[in-house]
């Protein structure tokens, strides 16, 4: 029997609207796939709707973000507040092994789902696979601020948006269909994968920084967040972004 994968723990900085949309996804019956579970918000306006949401929810809520650290088993913050200087703090000062998903990337992933769920209710009548759907190109994937990538479970890339082409210099028409090694993997990359390459793409469902390279060979440090989607266990894909 296939072994349950172990939910990550996150929290939300900030407690707007946005969070309360997130939350509604995290907590959500329709999108347990994610294997997230909220375990606390932090907002300096406790009227704030996201944040008297969780309250009546029931999750731990502060008014100082730091306070989240200190939450048992703590894996993920999601940022939402969009203030820079924020994101840079909690950065400076999150524990290690804590990823950081900023504003942008959440509404990346959130707007997915959307569009997804949206997306299968349609296929549905048409039996037609959701990825062939046209709607599938919308513009919330082709987000301007953050590369995305979307690998399937034995390492093929499904999907590329328009920032990581034009990072990387290699085009979807490269990329598409193609496994790990990954052409933006460095010779150290390829060193350290000793020949498991689903392997290395499952440690980096535990979000990590990572140097890569460009098809010019120039290199550049990202911090890889990617997230496992999983339907009755199963591994589907993983929805990846470069912040």
């Amino acid at each position: 029997m296939m072994k349950q994968a172990k939910a990550l723990n996150a929290a939300i900085v900030g407690g707007g609207h946005g969070c309360k949309a997130i939350a509604e996804m995290i907590l959500a019956e329709r999108v347990k796939q994610l294997q997230i579970k909220l375990i606390g918000v932090a907002c300096t306006n406790s009227e704030a709707v996201g944040y008297r949401y969780a309250q009546n929810k029931g999750i731990y809520t502060t008014s100082d973000y730091r306070e989240l650290y200190k939450l048992n088993d703590l894996n993920m913050i999601i940022e939402l507040t969009g203030r820079d200087e924020v994101v840079n703090e909690i950065f400076r000062t999150k524990p290690k092994h804590v990823r950081l998903i900023d504003h942008l990337a959440a509404y990346v992933f959130w707007d997915f789902f959307q569009i997804e769920e949206e997306t299968i209710a349609e296929c549905k009548k048409t039996q037609e696979e959701p990825w062939k759907s046209e709607e599938f190109g919308s513009a919330h994937l082709t987000n301007p601020h953050h590369p995305l990538i979307v690998i399937n479970s034995d390492t093929s890339i499904r999907y590329v948006n328009p920032v990581l082409e034009n990072l990387t210099g290699f085009s979807s028409s490269e990329l598409i269909g193609r496994k790990a090694p990954y052409p933006w993997w460095t010779k150290e990359i390829l060193q350290k994968t000793g020949g498991d390459q689903v392997e290395v793409i499952q440690k980096k469902a535990q979000g990590i920084e990572e140097l890569f390279q460009r098809k010019n060979g120039k290199r550049f440090w990202v911090e890889v967040t990617s997230t496992p989607v999983r339907t009755d266990g199963v591994l589907k894909y993983y929805l990846v972004s470069w912040m």
